[in-house]
């Protein structure tokens, strides 16, 4: 413990120590802070300078007003944004629809019946040789959505009664039905599925320069001899168990590949053929559709022509104007040169929304 002597020793040496108030008394450093703006270092004492404070309301007011505008410009642009989005993508869901074939899954969850769902249908037919599952194929698909096509159609029976796909039922094997084919349709028809490419087989019905030749029991006869009208045709009876049975095959084969939807033509006999038959697309349709429990959606084909390439918007317009109108059970094929870029609009102004276009 210190004496009282040494306290008071240090006490007066303390209190000696003139350098002792250095440390308290240091010039401050910084910033002035800004309510000590308003003083200017020019006025007396406590002086105030209005000129200062006038200057900084300005300044404040034009960042005020920047700030203001750059919230405008931001909600302006976010408003254009979303409607740029909105409008793009109302574009892009219109080219790039679901094919029928996708829609009608989803209705069919509550019925199996898809005979007679109305469908919109946008189709491009290609030659049957290019469903070769390949690079070929994915060409087509690529040039069908810039195109703004949904579907694809082919032909798995054609006027000439050939077959235009590689086909394993016995029947086409022993007509040697099957030409110029696609080698590999179940593969093909897949992947245009996949690519939400509707799949629409197009067979003709009766008129067949294959079966009749072979089998006189399928055939329609005329005085005794198998009939031929005059491009030299024969056709298939419409009465003839055999020849519902060879078609309703070809649609049982292609529907286990994967095609929903088919379009019937040469329904119908040459009214010289003689004899009463049970003809036509409602028969055969109706008599389908009972068979494959509504599963399937038969159109019949309806042909139109637009052949003036160098026609104008006006003049096609007025074309499609004569068209007949149609069933809900019916589709048109359009037999044209004008390009899709011209036509396909046309078509959508004038209420056209079920059609195959070929060359």
């Amino acid at each position: 413990m210190k004496s009282k002597k040494s306290k008071r020793k240090n006490e007066k040496h303390f209190y000696n120590n003139k350098q002792r108030n250095q440390k308290w008394t240091e010039q401050e450093t910084g910033r002035y802070i800004d309510f000590a703006d308003k003083y200017s270092p020019d006025k007396k004492d406590g002086e105030f300078d209005e000129s200062r404070v006038i200057a900084n309301n300005i300044k404040l007011k034009k960042e005020r007003k920047k700030k203001t505008a750059k919230k405008i410009v931001s909600v302006i642009l976010a408003i254009v944004i979303v409607c740029i989005g909105y409008t793009g993508a109302d574009v892009y869901m219109t080219r790039h629809a679901r094919p029928a074939e996708q829609r009608t899954k989803q209705e069919t969850t509550l019925t199996n019946n898809i005979s007679q769902i109305n469908m919109s249908i946008a189709s491009y037919q290609i030659e049957s040789v290019s469903l070769d599952g390949s690079v070929m194929l994915s060409s087509i698909i690529s040039d069908l959505e810039k195109g703004g096509f949904s579907s694809v159609t082919f032909d798995a029976k054609r006027t000439d009664g050939s077959i235009g796909y590689a086909s394993k039922l016995a029947s086409v094997d022993t007509f040697g039905a099957v030409s110029a084919s696609a080698s590999q349709p179940q593969k093909s028809i897949k992947q245009m599925v996949d690519n939400d490419i509707l799949p629409i087989a197009r067979i003709c019905c009766y008129r067949d320069n294959v079966v009749p030749v072979q089998s006189q029991n399928a055939a329609v006869m005329q005085n005794g001899k198998v009939y031929k009208d005059s491009d030299g045709y024969t056709y298939l009876n419409p009465d003839s168990d055999f020849a519902y049975n060879y078609i309703k095959d070809i649609v049982s084969e292609l529907k286990d590949y994967g095609v929903t939807v088919f379009v019937l033509t040469g329904c119908d006999l040459p009214k010289d053929a003689g004899g009463k038959y049970n003809d036509g697309f409602d028969y055969i349709s109706k008599r389908l559709n009972n068979d494959f429990k509504g599963e399937i959606r038969f159109y019949e084909e309806v042909d139109v022509e637009i052949n003036d390439e160098n026609a104008t918007e006006n003049t096609i317009a007025e074309e499609i104007k004569k068209f007949d109108s149609i069933s809900k059970n019916q589709i048109y094929c359009i037999s044209t040169k004008v390009s899709e870029e011209t036509l396909i609009p046309l078509l959508s102004r004038n209420n056209i929304t079920r059609y195959i276009l070929k060359d």
